[in-house]
């Protein structure tokens, strides 16, 4: 049995060694032991993680993070509580990095600001928890107050990771007499499948974030700018069969907002995204122009490198936007909307179109859009044009409020009127309509053959 943890010992060093190259070979980051102290129970060294091409404030274009890292090895694992498994690791900051920290921010408990634990259990799935002190960062008037932040997760032997992580609160004041950003109750989980991760980048995954308010409010405690309440963004991603596309579908819900300085007070807001079929090689070629794109690359640079990429690599796989749903309700009414731009792929590639002539494209292009708005929600919409409008015209300084007000409604009627004469909307039971379909250069708005100008 004394000789299991050795045994033990030397797995975890190659599994460790292989975690880094793994880590290594991912696209933006980079990862490599810069010592690694393997003993019989326990084991110690320094990771460095590479975190490529941020730019930070710096000469280099990368950001390198030296982590300390502490082991001990199985069968019998000690740690925060007995239990068996391959090893217990625990990741902090450098002794330097960890003291520098600590003066310039304010940390009200004991203990490293930083920390995570990691435990491979006996049938190889690896158990992560990871937490940031609360902590207050000073520097002139600006202020960053972090009340904590934890999370956990694991990751199987599939390499599917999942982790939840949650924020209780963030303030932030950049200038005192604009007065602060408040975040409260942050919560956000992801799973990824590692074992899936393209080249481009891309892997089949899942991802929510929450926010229970997030608001600005000025020195006096007074509502200043606005308040989002109840925030949901979800998404998820996925490849085809072959692996050669990708597609990805988010939502962004919030069940309040009010921006009292734009008189926008609305409830129940929902916008839902897809974009399906997006060819794996057209990103990963487009990431390598960019990466490898001259400083003083101009319009005809990227038309000549990038819209042939287009042409060959993104439109043939018949690639589309969705918005499946734009919903909200405000005082006056609901307004809803729907679109689908897509392109008809097969047909274009048998094409032969030019880069060179963009305006070619037109007859293979697909695009549906539906909107419906009660009435008062149109006028208040046309309301807000109107007056943005004359604020911009000169002379609008010189009118009374009376005789501003008495304009802008008579512009409004003559605008909305207008827009109803053409047929560019329908009215019908006190709701305004839109449904507009191109398709092979065709185009139908509202029912009736709309005349375009190419």
């Amino acid at each position: 049995m004394i000789a299991v943890p050795g045994y033990m010992g030397w797995q975890t060093q190659r599994y460790m060694e292989s975690m880094a190259n793994y880590v290594d070979g991912l696209p933006g980051y980079g990862a490599s032991w810069e010592k690694y102290n393997r003993g019989w129970f326990n084991s110690s060294g320094v990771l460095n993680v590479v975190l490529k091409g941020v730019k930070p404030l710096s000469e280099s274009p990368d950001i390198a993070l030296p982590f300390n890292v502490e082991l001990s090895h199985g069968p019998l694992l000690l740690g925060d509580k007995l239990d068996l498994g391959w090893f217990h690791l625990q990741v902090s900051l450098l002794d330097k990095d960890e003291a520098y920290l600590q003066r310039v921010l304010t940390v009200t408990q004991d203990g490293p600001i930083y920390q995570l634990t990691a435990r491979m259990a006996l049938q190889g799935t690896t158990f992560i928890s990871d937490r940031w002190l609360p902590f207050e960062y000073h520097e002139g008037d600006a202020r960053l107050l972090v009340e904590s932040y934890s999370g956990e997760g694991h990751i199987g032997v599939d390499r599917v990771l999942t982790y939840a992580f949650n924020v209780p609160a963030i303030n932030f004041v950049g200038d005192p007499a604009r007065g602060a950003i408040n975040l409260e109750k942050a919560a956000g989980d992801i799973s990824v499948n590692l074992a899936k991760l393209q080249s481009a980048n891309v892997a089949p995954s899942t991802f929510k974030f929450s926010a229970g308010k997030i608001s600005t409010k000025n020195q006096n405690e007074e509502l200043a700018g606005f308040v989002a309440k109840g925030l949901s963004v979800t998404g998820d991603t996925w490849l085809d069969d072959a692996e050669t596309l990708f597609s990805t579908r988010s939502s962004i819900s919030l069940k309040a907002l009010l921006v009292p300085g734009a008189e926008v007070d609305l409830e129940n807001m929902v916008l839902d995204l897809a974009y399906t079929d997006i060819s794996l090689a057209f990103i990963e070629q487009y990431q390598n122009i960019v990466a490898a794109a001259p400083a003083d690359a101009g319009p005809s640079f990227w038309q000549e490198h990038i819209g042939l990429l287009v042409l060959q690599q993104l439109l043939p796989s018949s690639p589309s936007l969705a918005v499946d749903a734009f919903k909200f309700d405000s005082p006056q009414g609901a307004f809803s909307a729907e679109s689908l731009l897509s392109v008809d792929g097969p047909a274009l590639a048998a094409g032969s179109l030019n880069p060179q002539n963009p305006m070619a494209l037109l007859p293979y292009l697909i695009f549906n859009l539906n909107i419906n708005a009660d009435e008062a929600v149109v006028k208040q919409i046309a309301l807000r044009y109107v007056e943005s409008q004359m604020m911009a015209q000169e002379g609008s300084t010189s009118l009374t409020k009376q005789e501003f007000t008495s304009m802008r409604d008579e512009q409004v009627e003559q605008l909305i009127g207008l827009i109803v004469a053409q047929q560019f909307i329908t009215l019908h039971n006190q709701r305004y309509k839109v449904v507009l379909d191109y398709e092979k250069g065709q185009a139908v708005l509202n029912g009736q053959p709309m005349p375009l100008p190419f």
